[in-house]
């Protein structure tokens, strides 16, 4: 569940780059609303897991 945390960290960024690129170069703004989405996606889902893991990690330390 880390991994996949720590990953989609990383890839927000990249298809943030990558919706910039389409549109400076490629000048195609279904790819930039796409590659924006799907950053949003990722950064939503690094939440997510970084709360459940909080939340777990919580719950081990008041029930040992």
């Amino acid at each position: 569940m880390q991994t996949l945390g720590k990953l989609s960290f990383v890839l927000a960024p990249v298809c943030l780059f990558a919706s910039f690129f389409s549109s400076a170069v490629l000048q195609n703004n279904i790819l930039r609303s796409v590659f924006i989405i799907l950053a949003t996606i990722f950064l939503i889902l690094t939440l997510i897991i970084k709360v459940m893991n909080t939340y777990k990690h919580t719950n081990e330390e008041d029930n040992p």
